[in-house]
């Protein structure tokens, strides 16, 4: 029982960074857009909104809660908006190919998070938001510990858990029982007869945009603030994860299809795990194998 709930422990926690991730995207695709970037605005948000917490809390003597939580969320939130609000003039107002634009916004996150990242480390390898983070993942007082493992289950988590499933339920209210969510239904299905029933199409993916890219860049800053403990890496989101994720794919399935929507090859950890190992299916004659026998990602198993 207790492998068990640790193993939901664990999905609800990764699980939580999506939630955020795809309730954004929902109402940026509802107005007719297809943001590709979602990765590179969450790591817009991690980084502003743990940049946020770390300089609040070491700028003061007694930091407090509230103030933590505030400028950790206002910050992630607005800086992953400013990146939904570069996606929405370039594919918008300059009519950019919406695929093209959302891939270079993930390239483009992940470099302004790791080039100011620079700011925060300092010279060091790693720091840590360290009241930012027990305040993030302080779970609920009382049912957490007297409900056994009913508690554990279900109230064993910070406050942005239950945050996301919120802001799901309010984002579903929205989109089918307001008038201004059937308009932006009506924007993302048919613009053209949006635009002649008086609907401002522009403002309203622009709008969209935003606050669906502020809504994915909470989980982002969910992501660093709890799932990783609080600290910040110029690795964060990048190889080292990726290659912890794919060393364990017997667990949770063949996450090898990084290599082959990025068409890299990561760095292999000392353990010597290799790319062509984690990618190529034992069978030269697998579907896999065959699909992908003109990359250099996969190479046929070499025979003795």
């Amino acid at each position: 029982m207790t492998t068990l709930i640790a193993w939901i422990n664990r999905a609800i926690w990764f699980g939580t960074v999506i939630m955020f991730g795809s309730t954004g995207e929902i109402i940026t695709e509802r107005s007719g857009n297809l943001n590709l970037g979602v990765p590179g605005i969450m790591m817009l948000g991690g980084f502003a909104g743990f940049a946020g917490a770390y300089f609040y809390e070491n700028s003061v003597a007694s930091p407090s809660v509230l103030l933590v939580i505030l400028i950790t969320l206002i910050c992630g939130f607005v800086a992953a908006a400013l990146g939904g609000l570069i996606y929405s003039v370039l594919t918008i107002t300059l009519r950019a190919n919406q695929n093209v634009t959302g891939l270079a916004l993930t390239i483009f996150g992940a470099g302004m998070a790791n080039f100011f990242g620079v700011l925060v480390l300092n010279g060091g390898t790693s720091v840590k938001a360290s009241f930012a983070h027990e305040v993030f993942t302080k779970p609920i007082p009382y049912l957490s510990t007297h409900l056994g493992w009913f508690g554990k289950m279900f109230f064993s988590y910070g406050f942005m858990v239950y945050l996301a499933v919120l802001v799901a339920a309010v984002l579903n209210y929205f989109i089918y029982r307001t008038r201004t969510g059937l308009n932006l239904r009506a924007v993302g299905e048919n613009p053209a007869t949006a635009d002649a029933a008086g609907i401002n199409v522009t403002r309203y993916k622009y709008l969209a945009t935003c606050l669906g890219a502020g809504i994915t860049g909470l989980g982002g800053v969910y992501y660093v603030m709890d799932y990783a403990s609080g600290i910040w890496a110029n690795d964060a989101f990048g190889a080292g994860h990726l290659r912890h994720l794919e060393a364990q794919e017997h667990h949770l399935g063949r996450l090898c299809l990084w290599y082959f929507l990025l068409a890299v090859q990561l760095p292999s950890e000392d353990a010597g795990i290799q790319a062509s190992q984690l990618c190529c299916p034992a069978d030269p004659d697998g579907p896999l194998y065959r699909h992908h026998t003109g990359s250099h990602l996969c190479q046929p198993p070499q025979q003795p």
